[in-house]
Formats: structure tokens, C-alpha cells, sequence
């Protein structure tokens, strides 16, 4: 029987752990030296590969295409320090107005609930307090809607791309005083009406009809439009579809209101769709059209 040689693996493993490091401190010596001996060779004696080009790398057919880094699009006007100030200075406004007016909101919401065959039950200012109350709540609620018309425009045309920050309160005052000329205009277009066709006290109505709805949009409509100034798209697309039908039936409410007041001075049809069409429908759309094409 053939004796085999025995293989000693124990001297083998001994002789393989003297030849490398066995510290730590041994292989960083070792790294150091070598990194020493590459600095002494010269740079021109390193071999130096010939330059690849494009089409010998990627293909005859490969094109160069540089894109450029995507461009850092500005924030939504909703989340603007400026606009959220303004927005909480309106809401302390509204807050403080239906506070000290509470007697005043409750008459113009009882007018409601009056009998609706009566048609000047929204036509009565009720004295100086009540008209002062009218007065403060319009005049909070053309800068919310100002305010309303930049978020809705953002939609489409992102206005801190275009202008900055700092400039949007400038644009919500402009936009406020926008639509305080409209209002100024209707009801100055009223009154000399009145005065030319020796109508006063039909325009007066009618004049006082529009402050009362102006008001009373203000007090169901603020709070919704309020939150849906400061609400992400998913949250405002609800908050929307709450402003559309709640001022679509105020909407509703004061054309039913005006057409029964001309109904009750005896007046044709024909002359309320006038009155409509050139006190309501044309300023609104003349200014509307007039900024579209800017």
C-alpha cells in the first residue's frame, strides 16, 4: 500500500501569515510606501492613452445632447409669506367686524326669512349703524376678492415667476382699487340714471339692494373664501365647488330680488334685462376682457 505524504497545513498557514501584514499598523506602512515610490516616477515616463472620441466610444450614429438643469419653479402664491399676512389680517378684519355688528348680521339675515312677496325688504338700510356695517364689509370684502382673483390667476399664470414676493401686496392693492372703481362706477352710473330719468327712488333701491347682497355674500362667503385662499389645490378644489354653489344661489337670490322690485314700480321686463345688461354684465366684462388681452 502506497503511503501518501502528508501535507502539513499548519506550516503552510504559518508561512502565509508571515509574508502579509498583521497589524493594521503594518498595511498602512505598506500603502504609504507605495504611495511614496509612485511619486518619484516622473510624469512623462507614465504611458498616456490615446483621446477616444465620441463616435469611437458610443457609435457613429451618436449625438451630443446637453441638457440643461431643470429650472427651480417658484412657489404657488398661496404659500408666499406677503399673501398669507394679508390673508390673516383680513381674517382678524371679518372676525372683528361680525363681532361688534352681530345685531346688524342679524337683521340682514333675517331679511331673508321675511315674507318674499314683499320686494323692498332688501332695499332698507335701517339707519346709520346698519349702513356703516354695510360699508365694513365691503370694504373687506374687495380685497378678499381681490385677493380671490390673484389665487385663481395663479392657476393658470404663476405670478412669483413673474413678479416678486414682495410686490404682491402691491398687486392685491392694485386689484383691490380695480374692483372699488367697478363698484364706484355701477353705482354712479345708477344714480345719474336716477337723475335723468327722474327715477331716484328706483335707483336708490336698486343701489341699496346691491350693498345688502354685497354684504350678505361677505358674511356666508368669507370664511369659505378665506380658507380656500390659504388651501392646497386638492383641499381648494372642494372649497370651490362650496363658493360656486353658495354664490350661485346668492347670485340667484338678488336677480330674483331685482327683478321683482321692477315688477313692483310697474316696470317691463325688457327694461330690468337693460338694467342688467349695462350696470351688472358690461363693466364687469369690459374689465374682464380688458385683461385677458393685456
Amino acid at each position: 500500500m502506497a503511503l501518501q505524504p502528508e501535507i502539513r497545513t499548519d506550516s503552510l498557514a504559518g508561512q502565509l501569515s508571515d509574508s502579509l501584514p498583521t497589524t493594521e499598523t503594518a498595511l498602512r506602512e505598506s500603502i504609504f510606501r507605495l504611495r511614496d515610490s509612485l511619486a518619484t516616477i516622473p510624469p512623462d515616463t507614465l504611458p498616456s492613452a490615446p483621446p477616444v472620441t465620441a463616435e469611437e466610444l458610443f457609435g457613429a450614429g451618436s449625438t451630443l445632447v446637453i441638457e440643461p438643469f431643470p429650472a427651480q419653479s417658484a412657489r404657488p402664491i398661496y404659500e408666499s409669506a406677503p399673501f398669507q399676512g394679508i390673508v390673516l389680517v383680513l381674517v382678524f378684519a371679518y372676525l372683528v367686524i361680525i363681532y361688534h355688528n352681530l345685531r346688524e348680521v342679524y337683521v340682514l339675515c333675517r331679511k331673508l326669512s321675511l315674507d318674499r312677496s314683499k320686494p323692498g325688504r332688501m332695499t332698507d338700510t335701517q339707519g346709520s349703524t346698519y349702513t356703516r356695517f354695510l360699508w365694513a364689509a365691503i370694504g373687506i370684502g374687495l380685497p378678499m376678492l381681490a385677493l380671490l382673483t390673484l389665487r385663481l390667476t395663479d392657476r393658470w399664470f404663476p405670478i412669483p415667476e413673474v413678479v416678486p414676493e414682495a410686490w404682491i401686496p402691491v398687486l392685491g392693492l392694485l386689484a383691490t382699487v380695480g374692483l372699488a372703481v367697478l363698484l364706484l362706477f355701477q353705482v354712479g352710473l345708477l344714480r345719474i340714471t336716477g337723475y335723468v330719468t327722474l327715477s331716484r327712488p328706483i335707483t336708490d333701491q336698486l343701489v341699496a339692494l346691491k350693498f345688502n347682497y354685497l354684504a350678505l355674500s361677505v358674511v356666508f362667503l368669507c370664511p369659505l373664501i378665506l380658507l380656500f385662499l390659504l388651501a392646497s389645490p386638492d383641499t381648494g378644489h372642494i372649497l370651490s365647488f362650496g363658493i360656486l354653489i353658495l354664490g350661485g344661489a346668492l347670485l340667484l337670490l338678488y336677480l330674483k330680488e331685482s327683478l321683482m322690485l321692477f315688477l313692483s314700480k310697474k316696470i317691463s321686463i325688457l327694461h330690468w334685462f337693460l338694467y342688467l345688461c349695462a350696470v351688472e354684465i358690461f363693466p364687469v366684462s369690459f374689465v374682464w376682457l380688458s385683461l385677458t388681452r393685456i
